[in-house]
């Protein structure tokens, strides 16, 4: 794709995002030209993994009361507590909710502060990385909905959370497991989020599907974690309730955590890499 014609692409859709109506009317409509300029093809009933998430996205599955609940990156852990017990949980430091209090709070000398109630972002705080707090302050100003409609988004109180540093490693791994019906079926890990992002797609026996999403595949091989069972286990406990949820999860190879729970991963708008292992992946996860 030419240069222009992205900045066109790009034009457009920041017109038709701003131009169509914030009810699930519009979210369909917005939903449906994303996957046009992503995937190149209309989406169809397929047990293919965009256009299942798609279905899922533009359904009202998503307006689920405890699935709006496990979307706040706060509120998850009282989820995680009930279903699997406290000890998974990354310790709450501060959990700050106006410009003032984020202004104002008493940072750690080291912590990981994220905003509750969006996607990506994050912030790693050291001796050697000071807080610039105006761009936390400027969290509290958006909502993932309005870009990416997904509705379970939508209602949820802007917050900054602040926590630990996991493992005292700000470059740890991601490793997101992808549960259908309650069961394990396809493991994401992504690597160097934070200087190189690349990604890896295993299967829960940790076989190397030689495929990413989005992002450029990884360039070494991933060691199995030591503790994958415990994983496994952890997100089939946790994927109980729901017909499809992504368990994201951080480990050193012993202990774990759970970082959130993902309703529509990657807003059914990341393709894969190679194109020709949509399928496969998706056979594997929906079998």
């Amino acid at each position: 794709m030419s240069e222009a014609v992205d900045k066109r692409g790009s034009l457009l859709g920041r017109v038709v995002l701003r131009l169509a109506p914030r009810n699930r009317i519009g979210d369909r409509v917005v939903a449906l030209l994303r996957f046009l300029r992503t995937h190149r093809r209309w989406p169809s009933s397929a047990m293919r993994l965009p256009d299942y998430l798609f279905r899922l996205k533009t359904s009202d599955t998503l307006l689920d009361p405890l699935r709006m609940l496990v979307t706040d990156k706060a509120w998850v852990k009282l989820y995680v507590r009930a279903q699997v017990g406290g000890s998974y949980n990354v310790p709450t430091l501060a959990l700050l909710d106006s410009p003032e209090a984020v202004r104002q709070a008493q940072l750690p000398e080291r912590c990981c502060i994220k905003p509750t109630h969006l996607s990506g972002e994050v912030v790693f705080h050291t001796t050697e990385t000071p807080v610039d707090r105006e761009r936390l302050v400027d969290w509290l100003d958006h909502n993932h909905y309005d870009t990416m409609r997904e509705i379970n988004h939508r209602y949820l109180q802007p917050r900054v959370i602040v926590e630990p540093i996991l493992f005292e490693d700000t470059n740890i791994a991601d490793y997101k497991i992808f549960c259908y019906r309650g069961e394990p079926r396809l493991i994401q890990v992504d690597l160097d989020r934070h200087v190189r992002h690349t990604r890896a797609l295993y299967t829960p026996e940790w076989e190397d599907l030689c495929a990413s999403m989005l992002y450029p595949p990884a360039d070494r091989s991933v060691p199995r974690p030591g503790n994958l069972q415990q994983m496994l286990d952890l997100a089939a406990a946790l994927a109980a309730p729901f017909e499809f949820i992504r368990v994201d999860l951080y480990t050193d190879g012993q202990h774990c955590f759970v970082g959130e729970l993902t309703n529509c991963p990657g807003s059914a708008d990341e393709p894969f890499i190679p194109p020709e292992a949509e399928g496969p992946v998706s056979d594997r996860l929906f079998a």
